[in-house]
């Protein structure tokens, strides 16, 4: 998915959301951000979400993905770890608990603003 910035100055946000194990996550990731500066503005500044279901579907650590991941342009989220006070805190009660996980991904959305995205099939 890809967050389209209303504002040439504004980032670029490419979102992936993965429940299951993939190797290749983060090389698909900068494969998709490739192409879509090349047929649109390779200027325009770009951000990578990668919002795992729980931390153990992250692959193992690669030099060849390392220096990406240090950059600060990939933030990655782990659903299973977060806190169920700023849960609260957005107006999801305890009797919702048991579906939380489903409402993680559309509560982070909300929060970083990301209702106008589109789906980029890679």
């Amino acid at each position: 998915m890809l967050r389209v910035a209303k504002d040439l100055k504004e980032p670029i946000y490419f979102i992936e959301v993965q429940s299951y194990k993939n190797a290749d996550i983060y090389l698909n990731l900068l494969m998709k951000v490739a192409i879509y500066l090349k047929q649109n503005d390779s200027a325009q500044n770009w951000f990578g979400v990668v919002i795992y279901e729980r931390r153990s579907l992250e692959p193992e650590k690669s030099e060849s993905y390392e220096w990406l991941l240090n950059t600060g342009k990939i933030l990655r989220i782990y659903l299973d770890e977060i806190d169920l006070a700023a849960e609260r805190n957005l107006g999801i009660g305890p009797s919702q608990a048991d579906r939380r996980k489903g409402k993680k991904c559309r509560i982070l959305c909300q929060t970083a603003n990301c209702s106008n995205t589109v789906r980029i099939d890679g």
